[in-house]
């Protein structure tokens, strides 16, 4: 009988992104994440603590790689992603006013193949002007959460961390 790994983090997360200079101003410009790696319109890889975002153009890596020291097999998605970075109480406040300056308030489109504006994704947008902002759409539409840990601290085997994640599944 095989023993499973103990799993004690996520290393990688990956969103796509048709545009890594949008969102590289993004992730870089506003929300001060350093570029690791950019390999020109492929991907661009920033360091979010003790993980790496990856950032891939989906166009791009549905591709076969040519890399042969490195052959990463084809992958790509198509739509909002998801992701949720660890802060503090003090960073989420204090970086309140750059990242309410830095996204729209209401949903705009990113160009003529841009996903249909949605009620829930206004809500997400327009929760960057709310007094605590946590979540919002970058550039790309992904939505972007920004938590304290506690968000997620144990819980009985079925329960969800809060009310409102209890309520979205």
């Amino acid at each position: 009988m095989s023993i499973p790994p103990k799993i004690t983090g996520v290393l990688e997360a990956a969103l796509y992104a048709a545009d890594l200079d949008r969102a590289e101003a993004f992730y870089h410009g506003v929300l001060n994440m350093e570029v690791v790696l950019r390999l020109e319109q492929r991907h661009v890889f920033f360091r979010a603590g003790q993980t790496i975002l990856l950032v891939f153009n989906p166009e791009e890596t549905a591709k076969p790689s040519q890399n042969t020291r490195m052959p990463v097999p084809a992958h790509g998605a198509h739509g909002p992603g998801h992701v949720c970075f660890r802060a503090s109480r003090d960073e989420i406040s204090r970086g309140r006013m750059s990242w309410t300056r830095a996204l729209p308030s209401t949903p705009s489109s990113t160009g003529p193949t841009a996903p249909a504006r949605s009620t829930s994704a206004t809500r997400r947008e327009t929760r960057w002007n709310s007094p605590n902002p946590t979540s919002g759409s970058d550039p790309i539409r992904d939505l972007v959460r920004l938590e304290t840990p506690l968000g997620w601290r144990p819980q009985a085997r079925g329960q969800c961390p809060s009310k409102n994640v209890g309520q979205a599944l």
